[in-house]
C-alpha cells in the first residue's frame, strides 16, 4: 500500500520513504512502526499498543521503543524543537500528527491483480476452498477452542519415593552432579529448615539456621554454591551455602531484602546475576529483578505488565539459560513467557487453560512440566509446539515443588497432604470431615447452618449443613479448579457469597441456583454484603485500596471514599451495622475509633479476620490462640480458647466454628522414565 504523509510519500511493501528526490529505505521495524502510524492517524496510542500491535505482543523495553521512535522522527525529518509527525503525549504514549491519505493504485497494478484473479478458474477453486473447510471442521473436532489437549501416554512414569522421612519434607533440589539432594523440613524449633543429603555418605547436613524458614534452593551449575532463601523475626534474606568437597559451609548472607516477598531465586550464570521474584508489599504484584553479585546492584527485567498476582514465578534451562516465567494475566489462566535478557524481549510460548503456581521448563526446552489444574493431583508435561498436554503421573496426594534430576530425563516432586478438620463449638463433627482439606467455616447469620469448603469430591466444593442435624448437602458452582477464600451469608440467610480466585460468585439458596458469576481481572480483596442487594470488595488502586460496591446485577454503584480500605457488616435489630478499616488498618465503628491493638492481623489470604456479629466485633488475639469479643463500651474479653486457633472462624448466635490440621503428610517423589 502506498501514503501520502504531509509532503512524504511512503511505500509500505518496499520500506521506501520518499520526499522530493529523497529515498530513504527505513529499516523494516522503523516501517512496522510507520505502516501503524499510517493506520492509525490522529489518534493517542500507548505504547503497550505499540507492543502488541509493532512488536506482535512481544514485551520490549521502553529503551527499545524509543530507539524506533526516534529513527522514525529523523526519517521525518522532526527534531527535539519541533514535531510535526510523532508527538509525545504525556502519561499515554503517542500521537501520530500528520495528514495522511492513500495513494491509489495505478491502472498497471490493478490490471495485473485482475489478470493474476481470472487465472484462477473456479474450477480450481471449489475444490481448494471445500479442502480448506474439511481441514478446518476436523481442526476443531480434534482441537476444540480454549481448552488444552490431553495426549494419554500408553503407560505413566514409574515413580518412587526420592526421600520418605519421619517428618514432612519438601522442595527437593537435586545437584547437577545428582551427588545432593537439598530439602526442607522442620527443624527443632518448629521452623522450617534447609538439609542437604550426601547421596554418596548417606549423612544429612542442616545448612540454614533452625529458628526461621527457608525456601528455594537452588544449586550452582558448579555445585559449589547453594543460594536459598531465608525468612526470621528479621524479615527476608537470601543466603548462600558454599560447598568444598562435601562439607557446607556456614551460610553467607548475600542480600537483605527487608520484609519484601520473594517467590524464588535462581542464579544466571551470562549475567552473574541472581534472578528474583519479588513484590514489596502484600496484594501487590511479583515482578522480576536481577541482583548483580558483582555490585549488588539491582535492576528490574525485561517482563509483561504486573497485574493481580503479577509474574509469580521463574525458571531457567541449564544448557540454554533460557528464563521461563509466569504471568497470570486474568486468574483463570497462566501465561508462560520466554525471557530473553540480550534482546530485552519477553515472547509469550503457552497459555495454560487454568492457573498453576509454578512450572519448568522439560529437559530439552521443547515444553514445559507443570501440575495439573486445582487441586493438582496429576503431573502434565505440555508441549510447546502443538500445545498438546501430556499426562506423566496421576497421584493420590497433590503434585507441587516440580524440580529436575540430573539425569536428564527424570523429574522429582513433593507428594504431600494436608488434613484441616472442622471444629464447631469445639467439637470434631464426623458429618463436616473427611480425611482431606475441610475449611472456611461459615455459620448464617442466624446461626443454625453451617458452610463450609471441602476437597472430599476430589476439588473443592462448598457444603452446607443444619446445626445440630445428620444432613449434609452439595452446592455445585461452576469451575472444578477454583481456590476458595471465603464464604459469606447474606443478611437474610438465602445466599451464599463465595470469593475465589476466579471472583465472586452469588448462590442462591431458596432457588438452588446460581444466581451471579462476577469475573474480576485480579483476585479481590475482603469480599462480603454491603446491604441486602449489594455486595463489596477491595482492590488495590494506585498503591492504596478502593472499595467497590456492585449490585446483584454486576453494575458499579458507588466506589467509597479512599478514607475507607475495607469493611464488615451485618444486620442488627433492623439496621445495617458497620466496622471500617482505613489505608492504615485503623479500624472506627459507630462513629468512634476501634480499640484492636489486642487483635492480629486485618487481612489473611485474601479476606478479613474479623467479624461483625449481633453488635460484637470478633477477631483472632494478636498474642494467644484465641478469639476476642470486643462489645459496644470497647470492652475486650477472651470469648473463645483453643489451641492451634486460625485467623479464620466464624461466631454466630452463640455457636462458633474454626479448623485446624489434624495431620500434614510429604514426600519426595521421583519420576523413573
Amino acid at each position: 500500500m502506498h501514503w501520502k504523509i504531509g509532503e512524504y510519500s511512503f511505500n509500505a511493501n518496499t520500506n521506501v520513504l520518499t520526499l522530493n528526490d529523497q529515498v530513504t529505505i527505513l529499516e523494516p521495524k522503523v516501517a512496522d512502526l510507520l505502516r501503524f502510524f499510517c493506520l492509525n492517524p490522529q489518534r493517542d496510542i500507548s505504547r503497550d499498543e505499540l507492543m502488541e500491535q509493532v512488536w506482535q505482543g512481544h514485551i520490549v523495553s521502553d529503551s527499545a521503543i524509543n530507539r524506533i521512535i526516534v529513527k522514525l522522527r529523523k526519517a521525518l525529518g522532526d527534531n527535539d524543537k519541533i514535531k510535526h509527525f510523532i508527538v509525545t503525549v504525556p502519561k499515554v504514549g503517542y500521537r501520530f500528527a500528520a495528514s495522511v491519505s492513500v495513494i491509489e493504485q495505478t491502472p498497471l497494478t490493478d490490471a495485473a491483480v485482475l489478470t493474476e484473479h481470472k487465472k484462477k478458474s473456479p474450477l480450481v477453486i471449489f475444490p481448494v476452498i471445500l479442502l480448506i473447510a474439511m481441514l478446518v471442521l476436523l481442526a476443531f473436532f480434534l482441537f476444540p477452542f480454549g481448552e488444552q489437549q490431553l495426549e494419554q501416554p500408553e503407560q505413566q512414569a514409574k515413580v518412587s519415593p526420592l526421600l520418605r522421612l519421619s517428618m514432612t519434607q519438601s522442595e527437593g533440589a537435586v545437584s547437577t552432579n545428582g551427588r545432593f539432594l537439598a530439602f526442607v523440613a522442620p527443624s527443632s524449633h518448629g521452623a522450617y529448615q534447609l538439609h542437604v543429603k550426601d547421596t554418596i555418605s548417606g549423612v544429612t547436613h542442616s545448612v540454614s539456621p533452625g529458628e526461621g524458614d527457608a525456601t528455594s534452593p537452588y544449586w550452582t551449575d558448579d555445585n559449589s554454591g547453594l543460594y536459598y532463601l531465608y525468612y526470621s523475626e528479621r524479615g527476608c534474606e537470601i543466603h548462600l551455602v558454599e560447598v568444598e568437597q562435601a562439607s557446607f559451609n556456614l551460610p553467607k548472607v548475600i542480600y537483605d531484602c527487608g520484609w519484601h516477598d520473594i517467590k524464588n531465586v535462581l542464579y544466571h550464570p551470562p549475567t552473574n546475576e541472581l534472578i528474583l521474584v519479588e513484590r514489596n508489599k502484600m496484594y501487590t504484584p511479583f515482578q522480576v529483578f536481577g541482583l548483580s553479585l558483582d555490585d549488588k546492584q539491582k535492576r528490574k527485567l525485561i517482563q509483561p505488565e504486573a497485574v493481580g498476582i503479577g509474574n509469580h514465578y521463574i525458571d531457567r534451562d541449564r544448557q540454554s539459560n533460557k528464563l521461563l516465567l509466569l504471568h497470570d494475566p486474568i486468574p483463570s489462566k497462566t501465561a508462560l513467557f520466554e525471557l530473553d535478557l540480550d534482546k530485552s524481549l519477553a515472547t509469550k510460548i503457552l497459555t495454560l487453560p487454568y492457573n498453576v503456581t509454578s512450572a519448568l521448563w522439560n529437559h530439552n526446552a521443547t515444553g514445559v512440566v507443570h501440575p495439573s489444574e486445582h487441586p493438582s493431583y496429576h503431573l502434565m508435561e505440555t508441549d510447546l509446539t502443538t500445545g498438546r498436554a501430556k499426562l506423566l503421573v496421576t497421584d493420590s496426594r497433590r503434585v507441587a515443588d516440580i524440580n529436575r534430576m540430573a539425569n536428564q530425563k527424570d523429574y522429582l516432586f513433593t507428594s504431600y497432604i494436608y488434613n484441616r478438620d472442622i471444629r464447631l463449638n469445639g467439637d470434631i463433627d464426623p458429618l463436616t470431615n473427611s480425611s482431606v482439606m475441610d475449611y472456611l467455616p461459615s455459620l448464617s447469620r442466624d446461626g443454625s447452618k453451617l458452610a463450609i469448603v471441602s476437597k472430599r469430591d476430589g476439588y473443592s466444593k462448598v457444603f452446607i449443613m443444619q446445626v445440630g442435624e445428620q444432613s449434609l448437602t452439595s452446592i455445585e458452582l461452576p469451575d472444578k479448579g477454583r481456590l476458595f477464600y471465603d464464604l459469606v451469608w447474606s443478611f437474610d440467610d438465602n445466599k451464599l457469597l463465595a470469593n475465589t480466585n476466579q471472583g465472586i460468585i452469588v448462590y442462591d439458596l431458596k432457588q438452588q441456583k446460581v444466581e451471579q458469576v462476577f469475573d474480576m481481572p485480579s483476585t479481590v480483596v475482603g469480599a462480603g454484603w454491603y446491604d441486602f442487594n449489594h455486595i463489596h470488595y477491595s482492590v488495590k488502586e494506585d498503591e492504596q485500596w478502593q472499595v467497590v460496591v456492585v449490585d446483584l446485577d454486576g453494575k458499579v454503584t458507588q466506589r467509597l471514599d479512599r478514607q475507607k480500605a475495607f469493611l464488615t457488616a451485618d444486620y442488627h435489630q433492623g439496621k445495617l451495622d458497620y466496622v471500617w478499616f482505613d489505608q492504615t488498618l485503623s479500624a472506627s465503628w459507630r462513629e468512634k475509633p476501634l480499640t484492636n491493638t489486642h487483635c492480629g492481623h486485618v487481612l489473611v489470604r485474601y479476606r478479613l479476620s474479623y467479624q461483625l456479629s449481633d453488635g460484637v466485633v470478633y477477631c483472632r488475639s494478636r498474642k494467644e490462640s484465641a478469639i476476642l469479643r470486643i462489645d459496644q463500651n470497647g470492652s475486650v474479653t477472651t470469648y473463645q480458647h483453643t489451641e492451634g486457633m486460625p485467623y479464620h472462624f466464624s461466631v454466630s448466635n452463640g455457636n462458633w466454628a474454626t479448623w485446624y490440621v489434624s495431620s500434614n503428610v510429604s514426600d519426595l517423589i521421583r519420576t523413573n522414565f
